[in-house]
């Protein structure tokens, strides 16, 4: 990511949109439906995938346009090659720790 789109992610604006959409989706991954559990993940293994980027800075206006995910499906979206190995590192962190 670039250093303008990583200041945008910090910004006011993109902390208003993004709690609308966990709102909407009901702070659940919306590929594989995980429900946030403070058990299990933390409201930062939520992220919010553009599907497009037509409505960048315009986003309260098209929240059509996004989606909540959680950090694994997110990654699939933009990597999918490097997906098996992520969620294998998952469970591994999970099985050593389940109550993180």
């Amino acid at each position: 990511m670039n250093e303008e789109y990583n200041t945008f992610l910090k910004s006011n604006y993109w902390k208003k949109v993004r709690k609308l959409v966990l709102i909407r989706d009901k702070y659940r991954c919306q590929i594989c439906i995980t429900k946030y559990a403070p058990y299990k993940y933390d409201k930062k293994d939520l992220e919010i995938h553009h599907q497009t980027y037509k409505n960048h800075k315009n986003e309260l206006n098209h929240l059509d346009d996004l989606v909540t995910l959680c950090k694994w499906c997110h990654e699939y979206m933009h990597s999918p090659d490097d997906y098996d190995e992520m969620v294998e590192q998952e469970i591994l962190r999970l099985m050593e720790n389940p109550n993180s």
